[in-house]
């Protein structure tokens, strides 16, 4: 920035400089300023080159009242604008020979010192760490090594200075720093103390009015944590509002667990938890929906997990069973499939783009079949796939799979399979901003890869560069509508196009943008008809992003991808001749060595011994600086690598073996039983879920080691200023930065089905500790439930961390499976299907019995007999009729057989569809006199309710009013408060009994917990509970409750008073 620069400068010299009279190319000009600037001087130079509008060879226009819109008076050489925009540029120098090259982690600072001229270390440099303030931090001198470490210094650094002999150089982090997009640096973040936590549930979907059990594991770096220490955990609405906080200390060796008592009323949606210990703070999703678990277990197997061009047909077999284990015979099958097209990604090329923005794929959807399961449950399908045309990059085939039940009741399940319309695919780095700066020179990478991501040579690629100046507003509706016809609106033109050979390297495609307006860059395989294209958008202006200095990419390779501890790493890369290579070991966000390495070989070779301290993950960083005088090859200075190594530790993992019973059985008791196999003890968790409700969301077994031991996300950055240097005229990489991450499409697509009632199955132990040898045995009691379960184990002792699960069908001889509706109504008329299973040969009849309790009644016959030639599955359904009569009830099903009684209870909500009705009737009477009154029949059976009161006086009717407001049926905020704040009166003015102040009491206090659903992030609160818009009156009225409520003492949570006096207060203020 050079505003304001004379108020700290001064001009030491001012010429005017004749560069000739050629128009409209651009000429490269040099400045000699050695006789400005002494070899020996220092400070920092600002060099300005501009023009005035005097000094233009252009014919200007006459017309002064000329005026210019938009880009027009920026570009325009007639207009002022043109002056301010184009006729100055301004470059910093220092005189120095120092090169520095910084890295920072946690409280750890290192710098190390070249050279400029020859590249070796640079001894005898001191450093000076300074402050945006310009105070120095800290100071030292390097050694031999050309290295100074810091320590412990938690103070932002603003820049680092090196200075010697004179000469002095300058690093500012923020502009000089490496651009490790290309890399594969992403991964878990690191706590700048080292300490973690992991937060697991035992399912991965609840429905309102569910126990959720949390376990946290809380770990430092030792692999210890200290025992009762405070954790704190929240759990947090789709709302963002605070439902549930405890604190707990009593835990042994940072293992914690906590149970939140969902409400039936709760949201759905997306929930989260939040755990923090310290000041370190974990989360983790919590989805909360109204389901239904699956009683089939459906797969969907394809013969090929990715096509080719050359597959003309997807062909995959169907499979499914009932969950206790029995195949589903005949059952009818729906499979429907769908292309659509998705990016293509390759894990060592982040930064690229293999798709085509002006392509829009349009979806195929397709009925694969309509038909039935043989009797194995199974079903062989071929897909005979359309011709794929047109594709802008890959295609994912999604299979959707549909299994009904006789009673109506179906299960889904999707799979995809990736389809790749080419043999290779071309590759675009981009640029981190969708718009650069007119008139300066734009640099970008292309690759070819084949389809398992490697790059290949000798393909012939042609690249073309489109522009447009339109405002695409006057022609199109939106911006992707004019992007989609962009290449055939006739005010695109090409204004580049050149063909080249792909290599082993990226090939660099280099152009200026002349005029402002949206561009196209587009490369194509041009080796073969119809090969692959990718491009991408972005828009040119006179205020556009500047390209930003970057280095030349250096690629490294290890011998393996994964490593154990005592093993050697063998690290190659490209090395010139002459050149010093600085070797980092970075885990995290600390370095952990560094030294310097040469060598006389074209390609480098470094060993790494591998540690257990740098699991799991331990970054190769590697600096290769070449000598400035350097002229034999085209190669930036400095080019960089980093290279992730993936450690593993044998000893990290515990190995747990489970013991149960092959098949369990419903309403009894049976037992696990845990063994460690290194017969050493642990701390565990072991859980019991409906394995339906687990298919839901496609739930896998939390293991604590992936979490504690997944790669890491490198957090120590490095800056340097060799991409700044004056007389190396090699090209540098254009600036990239990752957007995205990898595709998170989920496999299954179904959506969530409305709430049935269901019994979960859902049973939780711990976390407790087994014997001194690993052996544990807890015993479980099944709940009324047929299908399977999955029994899952979870440990962590120290650094070690295992889990283990089995699968294991709950079943019975004689099985019943009704299909019941959630709710019924007065008047109902229902038919209730029943498919009966025999699972045994010596099962050859069976007698079902229906029996009803409360207002349901058989309509027919209550008994049906049936007759199995061999174990299978039989269909029969009973007439149920609903009387006039509000009261819950029961359907209860008696199988019997010769050798076992089976029998399903299920309860069901009768509901009436009318409101409630009050009716009262009022007469005065003298002493003496009859007085009658009519009670009219008018409500459902079981639901009337007839009260006589006599009193001296009118009475208020109190007692039929609160009545009225705790059961009125809408559930706006206003009528919600008002419900419950006159009730913090009453006790004032009507006697109550102890009875009476309870049920008060729990209105009140139930009331002001029920306020946390409509409270929003902002302290206010909205009229409708999910709404995210504030309603002022609302607000006001539930705080002036709320204010009313302490005063009488209940408990209103600090955080909702605290979060509505700042709300109400900045309003007011406002």
């Amino acid at each position: 920035d050079s505003y304001n620069v004379e108020r700290v400068g001064v001009n030491i010299v001012e010429k005017d400089l004749e560069i000739g009279n050629k128009k409209n190319q651009w000429l490269q000009n040099e400045l000699d300023l050695s006789k400005i600037i002494k070899p020996d001087e220092k400070g920092l130079f600002l060099v300005t080159v501009s023009f005035e509008k005097k000094d233009m060879l252009y014919n200007f226009s006459d017309d002064k009242a000329q005026t210019f819109t938009d880009d027009e008076y920026y570009n325009n050489p007639n207009s002022e604008g043109y002056i301010g925009t184009f006729g100055s540029t301004h470059k910093a120098l220092i005189l120095s020979d120092i090169g520095l090259t910084y890295k920072k982690g946690y409280k750890q600072h290192i710098v190390y010192s070249t050279d400029i001229i020859n590249a070796k270390p640079k001894g005898g440099v001191n450093v000076f760490l300074k402050n945006y303030q310009n105070q120095v931090l800290a100071m030292k001198e390097t050694d031999s090594e050309g290295k100074a470490v810091f320590e412990d210094i938690s103070q932002e650094v603003f820049y680092i200075e090196g200075e010697k002999d004179a000469q002095k150089s300058v690093v500012v982090p923020n502009e000089m720093s490496w651009n490790l997009s290309t890399f594969s640096t992403e991964g878990d973040e690191t706590q700048d103390d080292g300490t973690k936590a992991v937060i697991y549930t035992e399912r991965g979907v609840y429905r309102p009015g569910d126990s959720v059990n949390i376990s946290v594991i809380a770990r430092n770096t030792d692999g210890t944590f200290p025992d009762n220490y405070p954790l704190n955990l929240k759990i947090y609405n789709p709302k963002q509002q605070v439902v549930f906080e405890q604190n707990q200390k009593d835990a042994k060796e940072g293992f914690y667990n906590f149970t939140y008592n969902t409400s039936e009323n709760d949201m759905t949606g997306n929930w989260s938890i939040e755990a923090s210990t310290g000041n370190k703070t974990f989360s983790q999703l919590l989805k909360i929906e109204t389901v239904i678990p699956n009683r089939l277990k459906v797969k969907i197997e394809p013969q090929k997990e990715e096509l080719t061009s050359a597959d003309q047909t997807l062909n995959f077999k169907i499979k499914s069973n009932y969950l206790f284990g029995n195949p589903s015979s005949g059952l009818d099958t729906d499979v429907t499939g769908t292309l659509r097209s998705v990016s293509k990604t390759v894990p060592a090329f982040p930064d690229y783009t293999f798709n085509n923005e002006a392509i829009d794929y349009k979806e195929i959807s397709q009925k694969i079949l309509a038909g039935k399961l043989d009797d194995k449950g199974e079903k062989q399908v071929i897909w005979g796939l359309p011709k794929l045309t047109k594709v802008p990059s890959q295609i994912q085939a999604t299979i959707e799979t549909k299994v009904i039940e006789r009673g109506g009741r179906d299960t889904q399940s999707a799979t995809n399979v990736l389809i790749n319309p080419y043999n290779n695919y071309v590759g675009i780095q981009k640029p981190d901003l969708d718009y650069s700066k007119t008139g300066e020179n734009i640099t970008l990478k292309a690759i070819v890869t084949d389809l398992k991501g490697k790059m290949v040579a000798g393909k012939k690629i042609r690249y073309t560069i489109y522009q447009n100046n339109r405002n695409w507003w006057w022609e199109y509706d939106n911006q992707n509508d004019f992007r989609l016809h962009y290449k055939s609106d006739n005010e695109t033109q090409v204004v580049k196009q050149a063909e080249m050979d792909s290599k082993l390297q990226p090939l660099e495609i280099s152009f200026k943008p002349e005029n402002s307006g949206e561009y196209f860059i587009e490369v194509t395989d041009a080796s073969v008809p119809n090969g692959h294209t990718a491009g991408f958008f972005f828009s040119s202006s006179f205020w556009g992003n500047s390209n930003a200095k970057d280095d030349g990419v250096l690629v490294l390779k290890s011998d393996k991808e994964k490593y154990n501890s005592g093993e050697k790493a063998i690290i190659t890369f490209p090395n010139p001749e002459n050149a010093q290579c600085l070797v980092s070991l970075e885990r995290g966000n600390k370095v952990i060595k560094s030294y310097w390495y040469s060598t006389k070989d074209k390609m480098a070779k470094i060993e790494v011994p591998i540690t257990a301290d740098m699991l799991p993950t331990t970054y190769v960083s590697v600096s290769v600086i070449q000598p400035h005088a350097q002229t034999e090859n085209d190669r930036p200075i400095r080019m960089y690598g980093v290279l992730p190594i993936n450690v593993e530790d044998k000893e990290t993992r515990q190995e747990v073996d489970l013991k149960l019973p092959t098949q369990l059985e419903a309403k009894k008791p049976f037992t696990v039983e845990l063994q460690t196999k290194d017969k050493k003890a642990t701390q565990f968790t072991l859980v019991v879920v409906d394995e339906g409700l687990l298919d839901l969301t496609n739930f896998k077994t939390p293991d604590p080691w992936d979490s504690f031991y997944k790669k890491l996300r490198l957090g120590v950055t490095t800056h340097d200023l060799f991409a700044y240097i004056i007389g190396v005229n090699k090209g540098d990489v254009f600036k990239t930065f990752s957007v995205g991450g990898d595709l998170d499409y989920m496999l299954n697509q179904q959506e969530m089905k409305k709430a049935k009632r269901f019994k979960l199955v859902s049973l939780y132990k711990g976390p407790t500790m087994t014997d001194e040898n690993g052996y544990a045995k807890v015993t479980f009691t099944m709940p009324e439930y047929l299908g399977s379960v999955r029994v899952m184990a979870m440990t962590a002792k120290g650094k070690r961390f295992g889990s283990a699960e089995k699968t294991v069908p709950v079943k019975s001889d004689l099985i019943m499976l009704p299909t019941i509706p959630r709710v019924l109504s007065p008047g109902d008329t229902i038919s209730l299907p029943v498919s009966v299973f025999s699972t045994k040969d010596n099962i050859k009849s069976a007698v079902v019995k229906l029996e009803t309790e409360g207002a349901l009644t058989v309509n027919g016959e209550n008994k049906k007999s049936l007759v199995f030639d061999k174990p299978g599955d039989k269909d029969i359904s009973f007439n149920i009729n609903v009387g006039n009569t509000a009261e819950n009830a029961k359907i209860i099903l008696t199988g019997n057989s010769l050798s076992s009684i089976e029998q399903s209870i299920t309860d069901i909500n009768i509901r009436p569809s009318s409101p409630r009705i009050d009716a009262i009737q009022e007469k005065t009477g003298a002493k003496g006199q009859v007085t009658s009154f009519f009670v009219p029949d008018k409500g459902m059976k079981g639901s009337d309710k007839s009260v006589l009161t006599i009193a001296r006086r009118p009475k208020l009717n109190l007692s039929n009013r609160l009545d009225y407001l705790n059961n009125y049926p809408y559930g706006g905020l206003e009528q919600s408060v008002s419900s419950v704040f006159s009730q913090l009166f009453l006790k004032d003015f009507v006697k109550t009994n102890d009875k009476g102040n309870k049920t008060l009491d729990n209105n009140i206090n139930g009331a002001i917990k029920n306020l946390r659903k409509y409270q929003l992030g902002n302290g206010s609160f909205a009229y409708w509970s999910g709404d995210t818009e504030t309603d002022i009156w609302a607000t006001n009225y539930t705080g002036h409750f709320l204010i009313e409520a302490q005063k009488k003492g209940y408990f209103v949570p600090d955080e909702m008073m605290s979060n509505w006096y700042r709300f109400s207060k900045n309003q007011a203020l406002n």
